[in-house]
């Protein structure tokens, strides 16, 4: 079992509620372990989130047994729940972050 917490903070007042992925495993692949839901198990929508408040967001996913998955990429992102496909762009310092999953590290040894 592989425990992943995100901290989320708004800079401004959200105006949509979204979904939150979280994936193990290499990027533009299907994921081999993944977790996803509404931020906080769907306690805190989105839309509630007012600007600066951090928001903590823990996702617990299931490795495969049996998988090496020592090193493989944790990767997280949102997406639109009316259309689970479409996750929302990211960008880092002007940067658009391919396929709206950020990066997070990698799993540790087990």
């Amino acid at each position: 079992m592989l425990t992943v917490d995100l901290y989320w903070q708004s800079e401004g007042r959200p105006t949509g509620n979204y979904g939150v992925f979280v994936h193990v495993g290499p990027p533009g692949k299907p994921p081999l372990a993944q977790a996803s839901g509404g931020p906080a198990n769907w306690a805190r929508p989105v839309a509630s989130w007012r600007p600066g408040e951090i928001i903590l967001d823990s996702h617990r996913i299931q490795l495969p047994a049996g998988l090496e998955t020592e090193g493989l990429p944790i990767m997280a992102g949102m997406y639109d729940p009316a259309q689970p496909v479409l996750r929302l762009p990211w960008t880092i310092a002007g940067e658009i972050i391919p396929d709206g999953g950020l990066t997070l590290g990698s799993v540790p040894h087990r």
